[in-house]
This record gives structure tokens, sequence and C-alpha cells, in this order.
């Protein structure tokens, strides 16, 4: 190994590699839900090997946790400052309800005008489990705070969700707490409230233990870049070859998981190691740090929010009215389903104020906190 430090795997290049990678995992969970999911079981060859590597939404959403992991961490770890925790833990709750609210009053104010089909489109597209049976119960204003701001982190049920895709935000909450808790643990006390944080995720949310292991890679991978432990990486040849291979390797591994229906931890840590590859293997970082990586990057959670909303509407809408005029075939549909992820992403693009708006309620949610706990 080379003894050599390159010059720069700074943070910001880091970090625009991060957003990247974000950005192309939101889009894969995207299509996955668009193409392999609703279009899937009318026209099976939709779900084919080739293309089952980049429609593996269990991979994206992995890849996803991983990198929570890191940003939750890589503040802290790069200036062993405590505070930095503090703050995102304060925040946290509300950087994830106040986008979650939005996306459910959307769904809201379209089930209240009549403008969600999802009955009608299960049977149309043989997934009446799946589509079929979301919005199956009245869509109130009450229900629309419970679910946004308790239900979507406590209980997973699709049939009751205004979201069902923001089963993630289940995760997202509760790892992110038990990784604050264990890094600000000093005393035996704070060891067992991490303890017990784990316990209640384990055992009464339906949090798995390998979902957690993807928040720690991620923590692990910050801890490693603030001890320059991965520096070298960049100029070792044997290490950049195998970065590339792994990243070659882990989609044929997710097509055979997709087809085979294999076990989940295959494709929760394969997504580790993909993750890992990319981040440190310069020809895929110079690609995450392409504007078009970039922009999918910033509308990444918009995007992901967004699907949903429009699914349950126009796409529904426009695949029955393919079928009512004897136009239902794989290629309109797939028109179909391609047109509504870009309606996705232009809308996820629209929705920048939003981000603003979380970011500015955020910061005065810290700053009270701050103030108070100065005192």
């Amino acid at each position: 190994m080379s003894g050599v430090q390159p010059a720069d795997t700074s943070t910001t290049s880091r970090d625009r590699a991060v957003d990247g990678l974000r950005g192309w995992a939101a889009l894969m969970v995207v299509c996955y839900h668009f193409f392999w999911e609703l279009l899937g079981a009318r026209f099976p060859a939709i779900r084919s090997p080739l293309l089952a590597w980049f429609l593996n939404g269990d991979f994206a959403v992995s890849i996803f946790f991983v990198l929570s992991g890191m940003a939750l961490t890589s503040g802290y770890f790069a200036t062993g400052d405590r505070r930095v925790l503090v703050a995102l833990a304060v925040k946290r709750y509300a950087r994830l309800t106040i986008p979650i609210f939005f996306a459910c009053l959307i769904t809201f104010v379209l089930y209240q005008a009549g403008l969600t089909f999802g009955g009608p489109a299960g049977a149309l597209t043989l997934r009446p489990e799946w589509i079929g049976s979301w919005l199956s119960q009245p869509v109130t204003p009450a229900r629309l705070l419970q679910y946004s701001l308790a239900d979507v982190y406590l209980i997973r049920n699709h049939t009751t969700a205004l979201n069902p895709f923001l089963w993630t935000m289940q995760i997202e909450l509760w790892a992110s707490f038990l990784i604050f808790s264990s890094l600000l643990s000093t005393s035996t006390a704070s060891r067992a409230f991490s303890a017990a944080l784990l316990i209640f995720g384990l055992f009464f949310i339906g949090i798995t233990i390998h979902q957690i292991m993807n928040f720690l890679a991620g923590a692990l991978f910050s801890f490693a870049y603030s001890k320059s432990a991965i520096r070298s990486h960049s100029v070792n040849m044997r290490i950049q070859f195998g970065a590339m291979a792994t990243a070659l390797i882990v989609p044929i591994i997710q097509s055979w998981a997709m087809m085979s229906h294999a076990a989940p931890p295959i494709v929760i840590y394969s997504a580790v190691a993909f993750t890992y590859a990319v981040l440190i293997s310069k020809p895929l970082r110079a690609f995450l740090e392409l504007p078009v990586s970039q922009y999918l990057g910033r509308i990444s959670l918009n995007l992901y929010l967004i699907q949903f909303p429009v699914m349950i509407s126009a796409t529904a809408a426009s695949l029955l009215w393919l079928s009512r005029h004897g136009k239902l075939e794989m290629a309109t549909a797939l028109l179909t389903s391609s047109v509504s992820i870009v309606v996705c992403m232009l809308l996820a693009r629209l929705m920048a104020p939003l981000d603003r708006l979380t970011q500015r309620i955020c910061a005065r949610i810290h700053a009270i906190f701050a103030e108070h706990f100065s005192r």
C-alpha cells in the first residue's frame, strides 16, 4: 500500500458523492415502484433479470440507510463536538415530519376531491393486494394528523397508511435516535437507555437488526473518513480495481436476489459493500459529482415523497383510461409510468420552498432549545 496521502479526499467532494448516490437511489426506488411493482404482474416481461439489478427497491432503500448513517455522524466524527449530535437529535423529528405532513396533505386533498383510483387500478394491474388496498379507509383530517404526526413512525400497515412508501421513515427516526443515544452515552443510565431504545425498535416497532446495521455501517464509514483511514484508497490501484469489481458484481447479485426472492440480509449487506465501493472509486465518484447526479440528490427526498400521490391519482387514472379505450399494452403502460416519473421529478423540484421552510423551522427549534439549555 502506498504511504502517499492524496492531497484531497475532501469532505466537500465526499458530500457531493453522497448526495449523488442518494439521488440515484431515490430514482431506483421510484422506478421500482412504477415499473416492477405497478406493471410487473400485468406484464411479466418487465420483471426480467436484465432490469432487476436497477429495479430493486429494497437494495436502494438499504443504500439510503447507509447514507443516512453517514450524514448523521460525519459532522460529529469530523469535529468531535457532541453539540453536533444534540443539534441533529433536537431537529430530527421536525426534519422528517414537516415534509411527511405536506406529502400526506397532498394525498388528503386528492382523496377529498375524488381523484384517487387505487381500487380499480389494483384490479387492472393484477395488484389488488398492493395499490388496490391503499386508502381503503376514509382519509379524514383527524387521520391526516394522526398518521403524519405519529402513526408513520409507529405502525407499518399499508392499508391504513396515507403513504405506504413512507415505511422507511419509521426506521429513519428510530435508528437515528439509537445512533445519537449510543454516541452520547457517558453513563450506565444512558447506556441502559440506548439498550431500551434498541429493544423497543426491534420488538415493538418491527425494525430489523439488519436495517440498523445499515445505519451503523454508515457511521463506521464516517468514522473511517474522519481518521483518514480511507484516503489512501484513492491512490491504491488494487483497492480501486476491487472497488470497481465490487460495484459491477453487486448488481449481478441483486438481480439474482430479486428473481429468486433471496433472504433480505443478502440485499441489505450487499448494499453496504456497494456503497463503500462507489464512494471510494474515483471514476464512480466522478459520475456522482456530475450535474445530473447532483440534481437528483437535491430532489431525492421530495422525489421519494411525491411518488405516491402521483401514482394513486394521475398514473392510475391514465392506466384506467387506456384500458377503457382498448389501448392498454405493455408499451403504453411503460410510457405512462415513464411520464409519471418525469412528473414526479418536476414536482419534486417545485417542492424546493418546502425544503427551505423545513430548514427555517428546524433552525428555530434548535435556537429555542439552545437558548433554554444555555441558561
